[in-house]
């Protein structure tokens, strides 16, 4: 798979946030990051922490947010609506 759509799909997964370390071991250089955060394709959330597209909803916010977050988690109502339950 190429590396770019490598992680576009990662950064799916991750509610359309990637890591710098994440894309760098898929294989992209520092400098091809870096054009993309100055050129405004991806956006900086936090140093190290970028949004590739918008987010799609709820479950899209807390994937990126235990993405983004050292030790974070979801629980309680959150968790069981990435779970697919409640309403």
């Amino acid at each position: 798979m190429p590396k770019g759509r490598a992680i576009n799909q990662l950064a799916s997964e991750q509610g359309g946030i990637i890591l710098r370390t994440q894309a760098i071991a898929a294989g992209m250089a520092t400098s091809t990051i870096d054009r993309r955060v100055s050129s405004g394709t991806w956006w900086t959330v936090r140093p190290g922490v970028y949004r590739l597209f918008e987010s799609r909803g709820e479950t899209d916010d807390l994937r990126a947010a235990v993405t983004a977050l050292p030790n974070a988690v979801v629980s309680h109502f959150s968790a069981g609506r990435m779970h697919g339950l409640g309403a």
